[in-house]
């Protein structure tokens, strides 16, 4: 039996020093090339979610917030 976790996460940036934070965060489980588990959730950045990044991932400012 194959069992791991893919972890993926969704962030408003790619360098923390210009305020780029997690937005979300989801795990799957997958256990012999199937989905068996999955998790996510939204985390407020404690920042302005741009516009781009919300055509990009749909996560909204309200979503966060």
């Amino acid at each position: 039996m194959t069992r791991y976790a893919v972890i993926d996460f969704e962030t408003n940036g790619l360098m923390p020093e210009q305020g780029g934070r997690a937005l979300e965060v989801a795990a799957v489980i997958v256990q012999d090339g199937r989905i068996t588990e999955s998790w996510q959730s939204l985390m407020n950045p404690g920042g302005r979610v741009q516009a781009f990044i919300t055509a990009l991932t749909g996560i909204t400012q309200a979503m966060v917030s």
